[in-house]
């Protein structure tokens, strides 16, 4: 159902709370993050769309040598989605089942998590979007089939209060542990999820 989909990972913020440079280029193993989770992406869609900094060469040199297209864009710290409406402008997306949306940060997010949360998504009705919900928060990756993007652009929305608008409409899909919800704003989550990692694999609750 995927293959020939896309996935777009926001990876424009400016990591301003987080206290020691910018996050997505703090290495584990040798991998940076943002190269850990654009990786595992390109294991699971046809394409994968990368937005960066358009003045952040570190971040652009992290996966500059992956199967992956890099699209430069301008940070707004008053519009946090600006580089997706950026993305939306600059992209055709006329072909293809639809695109996920995901964080650079989702430490926990592996491929093989990414994999069987998708599956999940796989017998999901087709509705406006689908969701994970972990504990009742909201997650990533979000899916939107082809059908809707339009739609979406169309209303000038943030996409979540676009998604919460028409929650009938919208398949919340209830997971069991906190990998789509796990990002990295700051030093202490990155030291919190280093140090309680996930053991159970990611189920649809």
């Amino acid at each position: 159902m995927y293959n020939n989909s896309r996935a777009v990972i926001l990876a424009a913020g400016r990591s301003t709370r987080f206290t020691d440079g910018n996050k997505l280029t703090i290495k584990f193993d040798d991998e940076t993050l943002v190269r850990r989770t654009v990786s595992a992406w390109t294991q699971i869609v046809g394409t994968v769309d990368v937005l960066v900094p358009r003045d952040d060469a570190e971040v652009t040199a992290a996966i500059d040598n992956l199967p992956v297209n890099i699209i430069p864009v301008d940070y707004n710290a008053q519009r946090p989605d600006s580089s997706l409406k950026q993305y939306f402008e600059q992209q055709l997306l006329s072909d293809g089942s639809g695109l996920f949306i995901s964080l650079a940060d989702l430490f926990l997010l592996d491929a093989k998590e990414l994999k069987y949360l998708i599956e999940a998504y796989s017998w999901r009705p087709e509705t406006m979007g689908v969701v994970p919900k972990y504990q009742g928060e909201r997650g990533h990756p979000i899916w939107l089939p082809q059908n809707v993007l339009g739609d979406f652009l169309d209303s000038g929305m943030l996409l979540h209060d676009w998604l919460e608008a028409y929650p009938l409409r919208v398949s919340w899909l209830p997971v069991d542990n906190r990998s789509v919800i796990a990002d990295i704003d700051t030093r202490e989550d990155l030291d919190a999820i280093v140090q309680s990692p996930i053991e159970d694999e990611l189920d649809p609750a």
